[in-house]
């Protein structure tokens, strides 16, 4: 294996906020590890998340499938999927891990308002089943108006399939009236199923600092209390060969 140098660093803040006290922040690009503290009045909990291994959205009056995984994973705003009102019952959005997860944390960019429920299903070794899911992004009946976390029981069935020729862990959103036009996604962080630990203070120095592989690991999920911070200092090297300035 040959030594990567560090060559910057980039930092993020997650603040959390009553309504939406669990959130999610993407790697950045040519990431090698993350030193992290907490601030607030009870300080966060943290727990990486597993990489995004596939996004694909389904249009069925096209008969076609994107590929949005490059652009669910950035960190840049303009990076985007545009889901072109989604049609009811038959367009479908898909995420996919190489481990099971128990949710997903979606950054809507441009916002549904039209009264839909979202539905999700998996693959349990025969057919997609429906999930008991709670949808976090859902406002005044309208799911995907905000951004929040989807999150369900994770089933003892759960079974990896192939779409598109990936072979994941699935999960397959479809929405039962037809969305607003234009709805974007900027971001898609899958939720891991082990226990969160707590954050260092921000007074606790030197900050503690994880290394991990970038195979594997696609972000932070931090939870706490209305006004608690998650603040990241991510290590970066250039040899990442889609490095780009996030």
């Amino acid at each position: 294996m040959t030594d990567q140098k560090v060559t910057h660093m980039v930092s993020g803040t997650t603040t959390l906020a009553t309504g939406n006290l669990t959130q999610a922040q993407n790697a950045p690009r040519g990431v090698l590890g993350v030193e992290l503290y907490g601030t607030g009045a009870s300080t966060p909990t943290f727990q990486f998340c597993p990489l995004l291994m596939g996004a694909l959205y389904f249009d069925n009056s096209a008969g076609t499938y994107t590929d949005a995984r490059a652009e669910l994973t950035s960190r840049v705003a303009a990076d985007v999927l545009t889901l072109n009102s989604m049609e009811a019952a038959v367009d479908f959005v898909y995420f996919g891990c190489d481990v099971p997860f128990r949710g997903i944390y979606l950054n809507v960019g441009n916002t549904n308002g039209t009264a839909s429920v979202l539905a999700a299903t998996y693959w349990d070794g025969a057919a997609w089943t429906g999930l008991t899911e709670t949808d976090g992004t859902a406002s005044a009946g309208a799911t995907l108006a905000i951004d929040n976390i989807l999150t369900w029981t994770v089933p003892t069935d759960w079974a990896k399939t192939s779409v598109q020729s990936n072979n994941l862990y699935w999960v397959r959103f479809a929405v039962s009236v037809t969305l607003d036009a234009s709805v974007t996604l900027v971001e898609a962080i899958p939720l891991s199923i082990q226990t969160n630990k707590a954050a260092s203070p921000a007074a606790t120095v030197p900050w503690p600092r994880y290394w991990f592989d970038r195979g594997v690991v696609g972000g932070i999920e931090s939870t706490g209390d209305n006004a608690d911070t998650l603040v990241c200092n991510w290590i970066c090297s250039r040899r990442d060969s889609v490095y780009t300035a996030e």
